[in-house]
């Protein structure tokens, strides 16, 4: 049996540093600072080689590379989760057994992307996912980037699975979210998406898997404290906070405008790789400021 809560507060959705070559190899200089940076945050664990660290855009070789990188760094003082979602059930199987084997605390999986399964076909993945690996799984819903969305009588199903441990949501579906806290109280529901982090916990979940908390660790793990602890009033107090922090992440495609701000704070470079693309970020530098404003409040 695993402990569903083993995941929970601010896990932060880690982006991959970049070289600036003609290949945009991995920098792992920086995803050494990146780490550090986090450790000293206080925040609850990692995930890497996901859609904020444009785990589609590895190659196999350099996701185990991350991968051996990141917990040798990490040294078991926070969990490290590896986004493993593939359109094949098979390919996400194996890339599960890759994480398990190199020492992750978790996996992050979505329904196949591309491919458009239905119901019963998503269920039969995880189920598939479920009974080949021994890792704990964050099952991830999110229909913007797979065109489907998990359905609730399908997360039913997925959680009597028995190493699913959490979900992490970004349908803001809150009353799915509200149910499900109802029925399977030791369900550990994550935030993911930023702007909709209040709702979220509001509506039962215990923390986020965040890619804001790349740039504002603190300010993310404070939201989410405060709600944990009934500070009520600080929490309300941060909402605005959130909400300009969501503009910021979302003025075009993650992770795009966090590493913009990344290499703004000297940390990285600006590099991301091809489809995505780099952005000057004149946009962005008003919504910063405005940031800055509030957290002088």
């Amino acid at each position: 049996m695993y402990d569903v809560f083993m995941f929970s507060g601010t896990l932060v959705a880690l982006v991959t540093p970049f070289l600036d070559d003609i290949n945009k190899s991995v920098d792992y200089e920086s995803l050494e600072k990146l780490i550090e940076v986090q450790l000293a945050a206080n925040i609850d664990g990692l995930v890497i080689c996901a859609s904020t660290g444009e785990g589609t855009l590895l190659t196999n070789e350099e996701r185990i590379d991350i991968i051996n990188f990141v917990t040798k760094n990490i040294n078991e003082r926070i969990p490290i989760l590896v986004g493993c979602s593939s359109c094949s059930t098979n390919d996400a199987i194996r890339n599960i057994k890759i994480a398990q084997n190199l020492g992750a605390s978790g996996v992050l999986v979505t329904s196949p992307y591309y491919v458009k399964p239905n119901q019963e076909g998503i269920f039969n993945h995880f189920k598939n996912v479920s009974n080949n690996t021994n890792i704990p799984i964050i099952v991830y819903n999110i229909p913007s980037r797979v065109s489907v969305n998990i359905e609730l009588d399908t997360l039913r199903k997925i959680f009597q699975l028995k190493n699913i441990v959490a979900l992490k949501d970004a349908t803001k579906n809150f009353e799915t979210l509200s149910i499900l806290h109802n029925e399977m109280p030791n369900i550990s529901i994550l935030s993911g998406d930023d702007g909709t982090l209040p709702a979220c916990l509001a509506h039962g979940a215990c923390g986020a898997i965040s890619a804001a908390a790349n740039v504002y660790p603190k300010e993310i793990s404070n939201i989410i404290n405060n709600w944990n602890n009934n500070e009520i009033q600080k929490f309300k107090g941060l909402v605005n906070m959130i909400s300009y922090i969501s503009k910021v992440i979302s003025i075009t495609t993650n992770p795009i405008p966090i590493k913009y701000i990344l290499s703004k704070m000297g940390l990285i470079k600006n590099v991301v790789r091809e489809p995505l693309y780099s952005i000057d970020g004149e946009q962005l530098d008003d919504l910063l400021n405005k940031i800055n404003i509030l957290n002088k409040c």
